[in-house]
């Protein structure tokens, strides 16, 4: 888990298990939008531990795989909804499936589901709309 280098500029807080992924996921928002700080995590307990940290300057979006280690992304998805401070971020579900019961399982907790591109050039464009999503305050 990497600190954010400069507070200022908004924080996306990426939950995925894949190093890979999570490589990629920078390369993109750096090409897409370089003010954007990616701050990768593996899990949920990873994700908690960072937004306990820095309670009183939260990441202006959270992007959320939905198969990870320990608790899931929809228990991680009930657990910040619960929170009063937590649940103000806005969360994406970003995730290899395309099951129409993850999609469901998603809109039931008002969270927003895109899948995972095949190619590089089409994860650019998809961080475009990923970073729409983030609360810049």
């Amino acid at each position: 888990m990497k600190a954010p280098e400069d507070r200022s500029w908004p924080v996306v807080l990426y939950v995925d298990d894949d190093a890979e992924d999570r490589m990629l996921m920078g390369d993109a928002i750096q090409i897409v939008n370089p003010r954007y700080q990616l701050v990768g995590v593996n899990d949920g307990n990873q994700a908690f531990r960072y937004l306990n940290h820095y309670r009183s300057s939260l990441p202006g979006l959270i992007i959320l795989d939905l198969n990870l280690p320990g608790i899931d992304g929809i228990g991680i998805i009930d657990k910040l909804q619960q929170d009063k401070i937590f649940g103000s971020i806005p969360i994406v579900v970003f995730t290899t499936s395309a099951s129409p019961a993850d999609q469901n399982t998603c809109a039931r907790h008002h969270v927003d589901m895109i899948t995972k591109p095949i190619s590089f050039s089409v994860l650019t464009d998809t961080v475009k709309k990923l970073l729409s999503y983030c609360k810049e305050s």
